[in-house]
């Protein structure tokens, strides 16, 4: 198989699960695979992701984390953003409009209000937070994990999106930051390019 059909073929068989296009016992498409209109739509996304910049590596990353998470999109444009965040700037807008988000950083709670004799007149509400930066991230990674001696503020901004850039969410980043807070070796030295793969050897334990 080619690069991107082996992309593609993990998309499918993990994510998709779509076994009428992909062989369920070994690797592989099924025969006239090319005639479905369904796989020729993900090729073409595929194709205008990695002209945008997306790597082989970045959207298997995407993959893996989505079958940790238990989502199952039935197209690639669903899963992988067409665009990739390139800034460093704190003020770096890291929720996107549209996204369901996880982590409790991520979400407004808007409590239930009751008349005065008691009656539900406002259900509670959760939603998306209108805002969630880089710098707000450092911040918390800071807050959460206290790296003895600190990191300068530049790297780890810089360190921060290039995690984000390999093509893990910030909720992966978030939660990550909080399993190794949580762990003994929390101030060990973090790596924080390694950040998501903290989250993905917790999940695997």
């Amino acid at each position: 198989m080619t690069e991107q059909e082996k992309l593609l073929h993990n998309f499918f068989r993990n994510v998709a699960k779509r076994f009428d296009i992909v062989q369920t016992g070994r690797a592989g498409f099924k025969p006239g695979y090319r005639n479905s209109r369904y796989y020729t739509v993900n090729e073409e996304a595929l194709q205008e992701r990695l002209a945008q910049g997306w790597t082989p590596e970045m959207i298997n990353a995407r993959i893996k984390c989505a079958v940790l998470e238990g989502r199952q999109d039935a197209f690639l444009s669903e899963l992988i953003p067409l665009t990739i965040p390139v800034t460093v700037r704190e003020d770096s807008e890291l929720v996107q409009e549209g996204v369901h988000y996880k982590h409790r950083l991520l979400k407004e709670l808007t409590p239930a209000r009751y008349n005065e004799d008691g009656e539900c007149v406002r259900e509670m509400e959760v939603r998306p937070v209108s805002t969630f930066t880089l710098g707000q991230l450092a911040n918390y990674y800071n807050a959460q994990l206290k790296p003895n001696p600190p990191l300068p503020r530049t790297d780890l901004i810089r360190g921060l999106r290039s995690t984000l850039n390999k093509g893990y969410p910030v909720d992966v980043v978030l939660e990550a930051i909080d399993l190794w807070a949580m762990s003994d070796d929390a101030n060990m030295g973090v790596k924080i390019q390694d950040l998501a793969w903290v989250w993905v050897r917790k999940v695997k334990k």
